[in-house]
């Protein structure tokens, strides 16, 4: 049974939280001396304060009670969450992106139609269930504001949340394109396998009331799927 948790939690519930001082535990990444994430000028890396904010989001969601690792691999930041009441059993990973040419990962451009580039960061997470461990991707939207970047939304299970689909599928954003987020959703139908959903849309997201919403869904040939 494919079941989607919609959770989407408002950023201003998490302010006074967020702005809280980063526990000590949290390494900055000026300490860093990896070889591969030591960036050339051509290399556009994700604003730092980006990092931080979603870092702090982390420590928040699921710091409590838990030990955080970190560590860079090849050019992710990588957090890993360990129980500190149950013989230090692993509990959480996400996995951030530091530069903005990670497959997708980072979009940028312009949503909220103010002539400013703002982000969707796509965050790889996976965690421990009733079955084993499941992974999924979290959204976090940042638009810019007064030379500085604000988060306006996190919306868990990003790519279920966002799919349009009836009967399950995912989302999976491309671009930022005239304020709209545009990608591909893959859906099934009824009694299609898990390994092979059928219908393919191309997708439109925007973002309302600081609310990713989906806007619009065209099916197409997946033959027509273009990543440019």
């Amino acid at each position: 049974m494919r079941i989607t948790t919609t959770i989407i939690i408002s950023w201003f519930l998490l302010f006074f939280e967020i702005t809280k001082p980063t526990p000590e535990r949290n390494i900055s990444l000026e300490n860093y001396n990896i070889e591969t994430i030591k960036f050339q000028k051509e290399i556009k890396k994700v604003d730092e304060r980006i990092i931080r904010t979603i870092k702090e989001y982390y420590q928040i969601t699921h710091g409590k009670n838990a030990r955080l690792e970190e560590s860079i691999e090849d050019t992710t930041l990588i957090l890993e969450y360990y129980s500190i009441n149950d013989n230090d059993n692993w509990l959480f990973t996400a996995e951030i992106p530091l530069i903005k040419a990670s497959s997708k990962l980072v979009l940028e451009g312009d949503i909220n139609n103010d002539d400013k580039n703002d982000f969707i960061i796509n965050i790889y997470t996976s965690g421990g269930g009733t079955g084993g461990n499941v992974g999924w991707v979290d959204f976090f939207t940042f638009l810019q504001v007064d030379e500085n970047y604000k988060l306006v939304n996190v919306t868990p299970h990003g790519r279920e949340e966002l799919s349009g689909c009836d009967n399950g599928g995912s989302f999976n954003p491309v671009k930022i394109e005239n304020n709209f987020i545009i990608g591909y959703s893959v859906c099934y139908q009824e009694k299609d396998p898990n390994c092979c959903p059928s219908l393919t849309y191309e997708s439109t997201v925007v973002l309302k009331d600081n609310r990713l919403i989906i806007n619009n869904m065209k099916l197409i040939e997946k033959k027509e799927i273009s990543f440019n």
